[in-house]
């Protein structure tokens, strides 16, 4: 009987279980909409014990979200094999638990991932515990599917590959900052006061390339809380000041690792997380 019920437990999906409310979850995941960026809905809290959210556009035009997932420990057979990116598919109606295969012989630490052109790109610190946005180590940024380093820095977390003119970009935390680097090889871009500097106010970066511009979502600090907050530009270097979003309301202390995207039947969707317990 024990080892029936062990093997139930080990079949349950945990981004399904992440849907169903569990009040003892140490963070949240809240929704917002919007028809014009400017005007928000809250959706409420969707699941419950996830945590650094990624967010892709499938071909359908679904979301993929990705996220670290807190509802359960990996089970004895991913702890041994290659553990899945765990996440969903939202098609504007439903969340669809959803696992992607990660195929990277040089580590099975993937970090805060990001699905980008067919790949997932994570942070991989070994020797390290804690958040590696607060660490000097050393830390690869790799995409998956060969495992392959793309970029290399202290204290690096976050990663948020873009194309945008036909050119790769990266953007990533790293001292509780903002860095970018872009190319192929990626190399870093010099920041200059008055045209870059925003960067140095906010941190958790997703990019999105939409129309002739680039959209950074970040999290700032404002007055006390942490809440998601949008840039954009033209040509990558001249960014506008940072404007929050999501009107988050003032329940909510922090909502951090926030995403921005086109909601699959019109609109737009913001993904946040509340830190229960920080």
């Amino acid at each position: 009987m024990l080892l029936t019920l062990l093997l139930c437990s080990c079949e349950q999906d945990p981004m399904a279980l992440a849907l169903v409310e569990e009040p003892g979850a140490v963070n949240v995941m809240h929704g917002f909409y919007s028809e014009d960026l400017d005007t928000w809905t809250h959706w409420g809290i969707i699941a419950w014990g996830v945590a650094s959210l990624g967010l892709a556009i499938d071909e359908d035009q679904s979301l993929l979200i990705t996220a670290i997932q807190e509802v359960r420990p990996p089970t004895w057979w991913e702890l041994r094999g290659d553990p899945p990116i765990r996440g969903y598919k939202y098609d504007g109606t439903t969340w669809h638990p959803k696992a992607w295969k990660i195929e990277d012989v040089e580590t099975k630490a993937y970090i805060d991932p990001q699905i980008f052109d067919g790949q997932v790109w994570y942070i991989s610190p070994t020797g390290t515990s804690g958040d590696p946005a607060k660490k000097k180590n050393l830390i690869p940024i790799r995409s998956s599917n060969p495992g392959k380093d793309r970029y290399l820095g202290y204290g690096l977390a976050d990663p948020s590959p873009v194309y945008f003119n036909g050119e790769l970009h990266l953007f990533a935390t790293q001292d509780m900052h903002i860095v970018h680097a872009k190319g192929n090889p990626l190399r870093g871009v010099m920041t200059h006061p008055g045209k870059n500097d925003i960067f140095n106010f906010a941190s958790v970066p997703f990019a999105l390339s939409v129309g002739d511009e680039l959209w950074l979502t970040a999290q700032a600090n404002i007055n006390g809380r942490r809440i998601p907050v949008l840039s954009k530009t033209k040509d990558a270097l001249h960014w506008s000041r940072w404007k929050p979003i999501g009107n988050i309301p003032k329940a909510i202390r922090n909502c951090t690792s926030p995403v921005l995207g086109p909601h699959p039947k019109g609109g737009w969707l913001l993904l946040c997380i509340e830190e229960k317990r920080h």
